[in-house]
Formats: C-alpha cells, sequence, structure tokens
C-alpha cells in the first residue's frame, strides 16, 4: 500500500518542484538583468494635457519607468490538488479436508476331530469418514489522499506589491529608459 499511495504522491511533489523552479527560472530571465543585477524596466512616453491656472490647456511629455515584473504575468501554476482514489480487495482463503478411513477383518473357524460340524466365518467391517471446511475472510479498503497547495507565496505577493510601487513618472521624455526584450 505505501507504494501505491506514496508513488503517485511523489510525482505530483516532483511536479511541483518543477512548477517552482520555472517560475524562479522566468523571474530571473525576464525580471533581472543577468550583466547587472538590477530590475529589467520597461519605459513609456506620452503627452499630459495640463491645465494652467489661467485656463489654457497645453501638453506636457511624461515618461513612466515600470518594472517588467509588474505588467507582465509571472507563470505560478502549483500542484493544487491530487487524489488517489483505488480499491483494494484483500481476500483470505482456507479450505481443509479430512479423510478417515477403517477396515477391521475378523475370521473365525470352528472344526473338531470329534464332530463332523465344522464352520468358518469371515466379518469385515469398514468405515468412512470425510469432513470438509472451508473459512473465506475478504475486506475491501478505499483510501483517498488530498494534499493541496494554497496559492500564490506570501513573499512573491509582497514582492510584486513592492514593484507596482516603483514606478516612477518623469517630466523629460528624453530620458526614457532602454529597454530589454521579453
Amino acid at each position: 500500500m505505501e507504494e501505491l499511495i506514496g508513488a503517485p504522491l511523489i510525482a505530483a511533489a516532483d511536479a511541483s518542484c518543477k512548477l517552482s523552479m520555472q517560475t524562479a527560472e522566468f523571474i530571473q530571465d525576464v525580471g533581472v538583468n543577468a550583466t547587472t543585477g538590477e530590475l529589467n524596466t520597461v519605459g513609456f512616453s506620452y503627452k499630459k494635457s495640463v491645465t494652467a491656472s489661467d485656463g489654457t490647456i497645453s501638453s506636457e511629455d511624461k515618461t513612466i519607468k515600470v518594472p517588467t515584473l509588474a505588467i507582465v504575468n509571472i507563470p505560478n501554476l502549483q500542484v493544487k490538488e491530487v487524489n488517489v482514489d483505488f480499491e483494494m480487495e484483500v481476500k483470505q482463503q482456507t479450505s481443509t479436508s479430512s479423510k478417515l478411513s477403517t477396515e477391521v477383518k475378523a475370521e473365525a473357524k470352528y472344526s473338531s476331530t470329534f464332530s463332523p460340524f465344522s464352520a468358518s466365518i469371515t466379518a469385515t467391517v469398514a468405515g468412512s469418514r470425510e469432513s470438509q471446511r472451508s473459512t473465506d475472510n475478504s475486506a475491501k479498503y478505499t483510501v483517498k489522499v488530498v494534499a493541496r497547495d494554497d496559492g500564490m507565496p506570501e513573499g512573491l505577493s509582497r514582492v510584486l506589491t513592492m514593484l507596482s510601487n516603483i514606478i516612477v513618472e518623469t517630466d523629460d521624455a528624453a530620458t526614457v529608459p532602454d529597454t530589454e526584450e521579453i
């Protein structure tokens, strides 16, 4: 039973580990510059309408610098549930049989030198006894094992919140940062 229950759970745990490593590799490859170790960012420039105190409307060039990880979907697939359902039937069957046979022979002869009569008696007694006993012990087991992973790790959630908070807006369109292809 250990193999029947354990093997699928171990396979699910291995798959979960591989999925976690894929998430970590994605964050490292997409979110961090391999050369500098700094966060990769994406820069956007746009025009923003500004109303002056005298009511005139003008436009200003603005740029925004966004960490790449804050705007892309980070693959965070995990094994959520594993059900191992099986039925196992254990049968124990015992059968015993015994046979007892007996036979008794008796023989008697009578003859006399003084009597003209003679007799001979032969007797056979036979007996047989047979008994059979059968026992059937059966049991059925149903085993259900559920393993669950309940969501995004708290640390990753906090990092994504911090990344969202460091989005920077500047007034100079010329300072749009270099972006790296994803």
